[in-house]
């Protein structure tokens, strides 16, 4: 016999990831896609907490807005009943047992129809959002932190697929055995741009830093990333210009950064290490900790504002400022 998938807990209340339908007839306006739609088309899933900067609106109004795309099919855009949902909670963020912890801050996502909505009005972005489970929600909090930060700081925001359609670029280097590689792939877990051109790279804590050299071809480790980065940023091509330049769209000739975030700090001083045995001082590749705190459910995440104003360290050169790249 099939069993039925259980959408209440032991009390009777729904689990998050099964909302009942409240039967509410809602009318999509233009402060929904800006505020809720397109931000997660953008970024992925990411935290609810999220939803109150993205959107102007009251915290409550916010916050039932999020709750009827969830549970509502009763749902119309310019007189159509759309009879789906338009956003879900991902079941990865669910335990697997018996009673719900309802202080957790949920994820939200678009689901399907929300994209196809987004496709039909001609303002879907092709951004892939792929990976385990917490690291793209890590991501997405690290790469909406800086969307919103662009709208405190009044700084354009550049999207990803303003720059390339396929962020992953096969990047030749040398490995420490004095092997080539050529078609290895270095693909940033994101890449977006404020006053500068950002690939980010975010590790939470399960990534190797050296890998011997039976088994540096077959995993993405610290090494091979700055060698990558290396090539990719810093070797002039035969124009004479930097391999970036080609593969990505890069206006007035920015300058590519890697922001490089780690949420173990003793793996700040692994990475500077590695930076420095491989490339010397380094101006390119900024480093941070994350605490894991700030990307907790259980601590109501919020933006984080700290990428901006405080210092990114550097191997062999005087920290980064994102605030004010004219200090360096």
């Amino acid at each position: 016999m099939r069993a039925t998938m259980k959408t209440q807990d032991a009390r009777g209340q729904a689990f998050p990831n099964h909302p009942k339908n409240n039967g509410k007839r809602t009318f999509i306006t233009e402060a929904d896609f800006s505020g809720h739609f397109e931000p997660h088309n953008i970024h992925g899933k990411y935290y609810s907490s999220y939803d109150y900067y993205f959107d102007a609106r009251s915290d409550t109004l916010v916050r039932e807005r999020a709750r009827r795309f969830v549970a509502n099919e009763n749902l119309y855009y310019q007189g159509r009943c759309l009879a789906t949902p338009l956003l879900s909670r991902p079941k990865e963020q669910f335990p697997d047992h018996e009673y719900l912890d309802r202080k957790r801050t949920l994820v939200h996502e678009n689901t399907d129809a929300a994209d196809a909505l987004l496709k039909k009005l001609g303002r879907y972005r092709h951004i892939p959002h792929s990976g385990w489970y917490d690291h793209q929600v890590a991501t997405s909090c690290v790469s909406a932190s800086l969307h919103l930060i662009s709208r405190e700081a009044k700084v354009p925001f550049i999207p990803q697929d303003e720059i390339a359609e396929d962020i992953g670029v096969k990047v030749p280097y040398i490995a420490p055995d004095g092997k080539e590689y050529k078609d290895h792939r270095l693909v940033p877990d994101y890449v977006l741009a404020l006053d500068r051109y950002c690939a980010i790279e975010l590790d939470l804590g399960t990534e190797t830093g050296r890998a011997g050299d039976d088994y540096f071809h077959r995993k993405k480790s610290y090494q091979r990333m700055v060698r990558q980065y290396g090539e990719f940023i810093a070797r002039k091509q035969d124009n004479s210009l930097p391999l970036y330049y080609s593969k990505y769209n890069i206006q007035g000739r920015k300058p590519l950064l890697v922001l490089f975030l780690t949420t173990v700090k003793s793996k700040l001083d692994l990475m500077e290490g590695i930076i420095l045995e491989t490339l010397g001082p380094c101006g390119y590749i900024l480093m941070q900790h994350l605490d894991p705190d700030l990307i907790d459910p259980y601590k109501s995440p919020k933006p984080l504002w700290h990428l901006w104003t405080t210092p990114w360290k550097r191997a062999g050169k005087s920290d980064f400022y994102l605030c004010n790249p004219d200090r360096q």
